[in-house]
């Protein structure tokens, strides 16, 4: 969860958005970022927790482990996300698949030495 938070804050994305990535209620995101027992948390919350830090982690591969321009990323509206900002997308409810999936193309296309497969930020 300590990934979790520390994505977030570099991301500067709401708690409203971490809830909607995770799928749980504000209460959830204040246990956790408080330091409260997060392990009441469902299974399928965790399991969406790991899939972001992940995506986060990919994506600052792609960004050449500058997170500031990772982050730029999330807050730039994105022709692939229907020119919604990922950070938009993130906050709805299949929103995190959505985002992951796109990241997921960039990081396979960075590794293999192939630009990214659409332009853009």
């Amino acid at each position: 969860m300590v990934g979790l938070l520390k994505a977030s804050i570099l991301m500067r994305l709401p708690a409203a958005t971490i809830g909607a990535v995770l799928q749980t209620g504000l209460e959830d995101i204040n246990r956790i970022r408080t330091g409260e027992d997060f392990l009441e948390l469902h299974l399928q919350a965790l399991e969406r927790a790991r899939r972001f830090v992940q995506m986060w982690d990919q994506l600052k591969i792609v960004h050449k482990d500058d997170s500031e321009a990772a982050c730029d990323w999330i807050h730039t509206p994105c022709p692939e996300l229907g020119g919604l900002r990922p950070a938009a997308v993130l906050a709805e409810g299949e929103g995190l698949d959505r985002v992951v999936s796109l990241v997921q193309q960039r990081y396979e296309a960075s590794r293999a030495g192939r630009p990214n497969p659409v332009a853009g930020p």
